[in-house]
């Protein structure tokens, strides 16, 4: 056993990084707005980027645990309730697996050459680094400024400019190296994903958040009168969809059994975050997350890095 894994079979908790990545437009949706926007998505109040709940994360995998066969391996629900937490009254505690709610990393968007990019900034990439525990991962990250960017001028620009949905930024340099050998990292083998580490682009704090704002799909329904097969009357909407190629990451914290009749044989933080591990490849990594999964919408591959630093 090395190190690390000894100290997590020994700490009360353990806390890793979970990469959601989607695979096709994501709503994860807010209810009805009084704007635009029939049903928008889920946001930050100050930053505007969008998000997914710890309590969507949470219930998708509780739920795929209840369907987990015995001869897989993993024990079935209701000894799953140990992972996820018991509203029953007999018996009620806390789940020993906690989510926060999944953030922004990267955003695809448009660009005139080479289809599109990823767009972050430096307050994403700090946060990122802030919550790993690793704050200096990426160094000292230059601020590009509201007309600036930083790119690689032989992927995505034309001379000196990067042309992003409609708007022309000017370059101020090259994106540290760190920061795309990182990002290539959380997704080893996808062959979309690994495009990001020549494709990233790092605009400002500002620009990310209007973009954000700004550049998610919006998809127009009509709902079908079920007597007739045909639309209803005034029953035109749109909806607000996290674009595919976007991706997220939330922490997941691992702790010991909750449970007050576990006694003696009380499982430990390194058995929660194997079970969860163990979810994971059974279904290979794939989850459908939010609304119209009918439709194709929501669904993410999903990857459980190695313990954050504390």
């Amino acid at each position: 056993m090395n190190g690390n894994s000894e100290k997590a079979a020994e700490a009360s908790s353990v806390c890793l990084p979970l990469y959601i990545f989607a695979r096709t437009p994501l709503h994860v949706g807010a209810g009805a707005s009084v704007g635009a926007i029939d049903l928008p998505i889920q946001r930050e109040r100050h930053t505007g980027f969008p998000i997914l709940p710890g309590s969507t994360l949470k219930g998708v995998f509780a739920d795929c645990w209840n369907e987990i066969l015995p001869e897989s391996g993993i024990s079935r629900s209701p000894d799953g309730k140990w992972l996820f937490g018991s509203e029953d009254s007999n018996s009620s505690a806390a789940g020993a697996l906690q989510f926060s709610e999944a953030k922004l990393l990267a955003f695809p968007i448009r660009s005139a050459k080479g289809c599109f990019a990823w767009i972050t900034s430096p307050l994403i990439l700090k946060r990122y680094a802030r919550d790993l525990g690793e704050p200096e991962k990426f160094g000292s990250l230059p601020d590009p400024g509201d007309e600036g960017a930083l790119f690689d001028s032989k992927v995505l620009g034309f001379g000196e400019k990067v042309v992003l949905e409609e708007y022309t930024f000017t370059l101020a340099g090259e994106p540290p190296p760190a920061i795309g050998k990182a990002l290539a990292a959380l997704l080893p083998g996808d062959p979309i994903w690994r495009e990001v580490e020549k494709r990233t682009v790092v605009l400002s704090d500002a620009s990310v958040s209007f973009f954000a704002r700004s550049a998610c799909e919006v998809a127009q329904h009509v709902k079908i009168d079920d007597e007739k097969g045909t639309a209803a009357t005034r029953a035109l909407f749109n909806q607000e969809n996290v674009p595919g190629e976007t991706m997220f990451y939330a922490l997941v914290r691992a702790s010991r059994e909750r449970r007050a009749d576990a006694g003696a044989g009380r499982r430990t933080a390194r058995d929660a975050s194997n079970a969860f591990r163990a979810i994971l490849e059974k279904e290979k990594g794939i989850f459908q997350f939010g609304a119209d999964a009918g439709t194709g919408l929501g669904f993410c591959t999903v990857r459980l890095g190695e313990e954050a630093a504390s």
